[in-house]
């Protein structure tokens, strides 16, 4: 996985964090009066975390890019990430899903354009302006992690527009809230070349993820 800011094209991460700045500037008054209403300076801590948690959301967040495939000899489904030659990393969604709170890896489909993301971030504003009442008996601190996370991964898992058809998925890494100590990551954050290698298999030698021959009949 690598580190945000030095993705295939850097833009990405700046195009999804100019996309929920826009939301907020576009519907702040709305979503202010909504937060307010089930916590009064719940808006004003979300705006508070969003900017103060730039440099981290950019710098110390390590991504890896998946498309789905049809594995053919279990006929589920997958994601793996093709790089060059004709091997592929497999991997098992379920794992994710599933598997052991410990690895601390977060799988996002990919939002393409910004009118995709407005909608996204209009449809949870929508869902807390409808259900105000049931949100005041949520803990402030959980609401707030929630809320934060929403704008996080908005903003990380956003391409043009014109990508659409790659339908990518990405596995996000945060080890500045979630670390895990199955993943080893370099030690300098400030290294153009920093990464986090994912474990192929677990302690007990069974696989999390698997690198398979690519047969391009």
């Amino acid at each position: 996985m690598r580190n945000a800011r030095t993705m295939s094209d850097t833009k990405e991460i700046h195009l999804g964090r100019e996309g929920v700045s826009t939301f907020i500037n576009t519907h702040g008054a709305r979503l202010k009066s909504a937060l307010d209403a089930v916590d009064l300076g719940l808006y004003d801590d979300l705006i508070m975390f969003w900017n103060a948690e730039a440099y981290i959301h950019i710098n110390k967040t390590f991504i890896a890019s998946f498309t789905p495939h049809a594995l053919l000899d279990e006929g589920g489904s997958a994601y793996h990430r093709e790089n060059y030659g004709s091997v592929a990393l497999y991997l098992d969604p379920a794992v994710l899903r599933n598997g052991p709170s410990d690895l601390a890896l977060f799988l996002r489909p990919v939002t393409y354009g910004e009118a995709e993301l407005n909608n996204s971030l209009v449809k949870m504003l929508e869902t807390v302006e409808g259900n105000i009442e049931l949100l005041r008996s949520v803990d402030k601190g959980i609401l707030l992690s929630f809320l934060r996370h929403q704008l996080f991964f908005a903003s990380v898992s956003t391409k043009a527009e014109a990508f659409s058809d790659e339908k990518e998925w990405r596995i996000i890494y945060t080890p500045w809230q979630f670390a895990s100590a199955h993943i080893v990551c370099s030690d300098e954050f400030t290294t153009q070349n920093q990464r986090c290698d994912l474990p192929l298999t677990k302690d007990d030698g069974t696989s999390w993820f698997e690198i398979r021959k690519i047969d391009r009949k």
